[in-house]
């Protein structure tokens, strides 16, 4: 999930679900709020102890993957 998303401040609604995302969950911004539960369903996730996922390498950090389907 790139970074970025963390200064949208009005959105609502965001389900990335199913979409073969991997690296680091974003901790601010509206990430902040959410909890675990929120990241069923995505692939080879890291990020912060409170997601429950394991802690990102400095690999992962940097590497955070998009992938754009048409």
């Amino acid at each position: 999930i790139p970074k970025s998303l963390e200064k949208l401040q009005h959105i609502q609604v965001l389900d990335l679900s199913f979409n073969l995302l991997k690296g680091e969950i974003p901790s601010g911004g509206k990430f902040a709020n959410l909890s675990a539960e929120s990241f069923l369903g995505y692939y080879a996730p890291c990020g912060a102890p409170k997601f429950h996922v394991p802690v990102c390498s400095d690999g992962a950090k940097k590497h955070n993957n998009v992938n754009i389907l048409r």
